[in-house]
Formats: structure tokens, C-alpha cells, sequence
């Protein structure tokens, strides 16, 4: 996979948001392994090492391994020069993801190797609500009592980003609570379609597909 550079705003975005960022179909988010990089200082070269050796093994569970560094700007002269083969010849089930405000500090041989994306964070708190119980009973419906679901949702695209952001936050929510596989496809699949109706994707497609797809809550 090509390597990615997110450039975020000044809050920090989680990894839930950062994964469902890479991929168009939510199945590849549930098929991926996942690692982080962090320090609260500079990244160096045992960091770049450590990367490296996670992209010569195939993940142990699911179809890719993402490596996320955060605070990317944080990586050393030496750490990024170090990486540059990795970023130009990544293994089709490895992708590394610089998270970064600033891409600005990395080097222009890194950012070249890079597709960028532009991350923003759902603006919706992660406050508990009567609405979790809504989505629990809706994710645990048949197919046709969410199609039913889904035609009774509004069409406006700015009420539904804000119905989308509202069960995002609860989704989140919930899944600090019971951090189950179900619960982190929901939270992701719900990520995926607030995408999408930004993308000015068809409503009534986003919804059916989105619902339908939903697993139920345990």
C-alpha cells in the first residue's frame, strides 16, 4: 500500500479515525493490524528500525499492517532518511501512516514518497445518551427493519452529517466501554459513511449500505 502522510488539525485525531482514512471499503478496516509510534520527544533511528522490521513480516491477523506515527514532525534527520527505501517500495500488505500538523518538517524526499490526506475530526463530544439505546436496537434489527430505518432517516445531507456525528460519538463511547471486534467495525463503518455523505455520495445508498452492514451491539 502507498504510504501515507495525514496532515491533522490541532486536536488529535484517534485511530479508529486514522484507519477508516486509508481505506474505501470499511471490510479492509476490519482486515487490518495495527501499530503505533509515539514519543513525547524526537523519533529516532531505533523508532525507524522498528518500522522496518514490522514491514518484513505479513500481519498475524487480518489482510495489512498499518504502522502509525504520531507526531510525525518529531522524526529525526536520520530516522527519516532511514525510512526512505521503506516509503519507496512498501510491501502490498504494508502501509505506514506519518500523522503530523506540520508536514512541512519532514523531508521533501519523504512527502514525495507520500499521498496526503487532510484529516479533520468529527466535531461531536463523546457524551453517553438515551441515543446509544437507539443504535444498539437498530444495529440488532433484520435487514428489512433497517431498510425501513433508513427511509425514515432525514435526506438532508447537513442533518444527516450531524446524525452521522451523533452516532459516531456514541459509537466511540460505547466502545471504550466494551472494546469488542463488533463494536470497532460499527464505529469505523459509521466513520466510513459520515465520509461518504460528505463526499456527496447518494443518501439513501449511503444509509441502506451503512445499515444493512451494521453488526449488532453486544
Amino acid at each position: 500500500m502507498q504510504p501515507t502522510i495525514l496532515t491533522r488539525t490541532t486536536i488529535q485525531p484517534d485511530k479508529e479515525l486514522v484507519i477508516s482514512s486509508l481505506f474505501d471499503d470499511v471490510t479492509q478496516v476490519a482486515e487490518s493490524e495495527t501499530h503505533e509510534i509515539t514519543s513525547e520527544k524526537s523519533i529516532g533511528i531505533d523508532s525507524a528500525r522498528k518500522i522496518k522490521t514490522l514491514s518484513e513480516t505479513r500481519p498475524l491477523n487480518g489482510k495489512y499492517k498499518v504502522v502509525i506515527v504520531w507526531e510525525a514532525e518529531r522524526l529525526t534527520l536520520q530516522a527519516q532518511n532511514a525510512l526512505l527505501k521503506l516509503l519507496e517500495e512498501p510491501a502490498e500488505y504494508f502501509c505506514l501512516v506519518l500523522v503530523t500538523s506540520n508536514q512541512c518538517k519532514l523531508l521533501g524526499t519523504v512527502r514525495s514518497r507520500c499521498k496526503k490526506i487532510s484529516l479533520k475530526r468529527v466535531k461531536k463530544e463523546e457524551q453517553p445518551t438515551e441515543d446509544i439505546k437507539e443504535l444498539i436496537k437498530l444495529t440488532n434489527c433484520s435487514v428489512g427493519e433497517k431498510i425501513t430505518a433508513a427511509d425514515q432517516l432525514p435526506k438532508d445531507r447537513q442533518l444527516l452529517l450531524e446524525w452521522f456525528a451523533t452516532c459516531i460519538g456514541q459509537l466511540r463511547f460505547y466502545l471504550k466501554k466494551q472494546p469488542t471486534r463488533k463494536n470497532l467495525y460499527n464505529l469505523t463503518l459509521f466513520l466510513y459513511g459520515h465520509k461518504l455523505i460528505k463526499e456527496n455520495v447518494h443518501t439513501k445508498l449511503v444509509l441502506d449500505t451503512i445499515l444493512i452492514r451494521s453488526q449488532p451491539m453486544n
